[in-house]
């Protein structure tokens, strides 16, 4: 693991089209993988031969993303243009390969596509391939696609931190993120079938103060009791305390409180009961 970096380092500096064709045939192969049934066998037979074959061309395009940043984010709109579940993870994980080798200048690239009041070059190459005609959607559903990407990126990132050891900055970018996610039915889907899962599982100490707004208002209601649930092996003491909380809300006097608050209580209390 050393010594890939530093010999796919060398070899871009001096076999720089070789690698950039390379990386052209490997997330073509990627996408490949997605297809249902299996249309190569030998290459893709079994779940864990497709995700070793992902894993390792994943880990090519976070390289890339840290020697050519354009280059390499033509492939990652080309992955994320699929709209597949699993394009999202194999382009998560190149992002997350990238943070872990060069943070600062992966949270620079994060902020720029996250700018909204600004047209970063993968949202521009988003809009350009889009099949959409009005420029308010094309832009829109670029902005959606980017922010769903960064999601699963902080997926994976999240993965690499020891438990409940996040700096603050990546912590309000998951928190933002998940603000965020209710303006997109598809995001919001995925936070809470499978990023938020995944971050509290690990992190649940450090997101727990943020649970109520999550049901209240990102409307993560639905969702909230598995989130609870993935957590619970790991942080028996947080979630049930978290539990307990909410069902002590069924006694409240609810003379005194307003209907908005009455009816987030209603909803706490129903994501404990499930």
């Amino acid at each position: 693991d050393q010594l890939l970096p530093i010999g796919l380092t060398y070899c871009w500096q001096h076999k720089y089209r070789h690698l950039a064709t390379l990386l052209d045939v490997g997330v073509n192969i990627i996408t490949e993988s997605f297809a249902k049934p299996v249309q190569n066998r030998v290459l893709f037979g079994t779940a864990k031969k497709r995700e070793q074959i992902r894993n390792t061309l994943t880990r090519f395009l976070g390289f890339a993303l840290s020697q050519d940043t354009a280059l390499a984010e033509e492939h990652l709109a080309y992955l994320i243009q699929q709209n597949h579940t699993d394009s999202y993870v194999a382009a998560g994980k190149a992002v997350a390969y990238y943070y872990a080798t060069q943070t600062d200048t992966a949270e620079k690239l994060i902020n720029a596509w996250l700018d909204e009041k600004k047209d970063a070059a993968l949202k521009k190459l988003l809009m350009a391939n889009s099949q959409l005609t009005d420029k308010d959607q094309l832009s829109q559903d670029a902005l959606e696609k980017i922010r769903t990407l960064v999601a699963f990126s902080l997926m994976f990132i999240t993965h690499q931190y020891p438990t409940n050891q996040l700096s603050a900055p990546l912590k309000e970018r998951v928190v933002n993120i998940t603000q965020v996610g209710v303006k997109s039915n598809t995001l919001k889907t995925y936070l809470g079938d499978m990023v938020l899962k995944a971050i509290c599982s690990q992190h649940f100490e450090l997101l727990e103060p943020h649970l109520e707004d999550f049901v209240c208002k990102q409307n993560l209601t639905d969702a909230m009791p598995d989130i609870l649930n993935a957590a619970m092996s790991n942080h028996p003491k947080a979630v049930w305390a978290v539990l307990h909380r909410w069902i002590d809300l069924i006694d409240t006097n609810h003379s005194e409180l307003k209907k908005e608050q009455i009816e987030n209580q209603k909803k706490l209390i129903t994501v404990a009961l499930k």
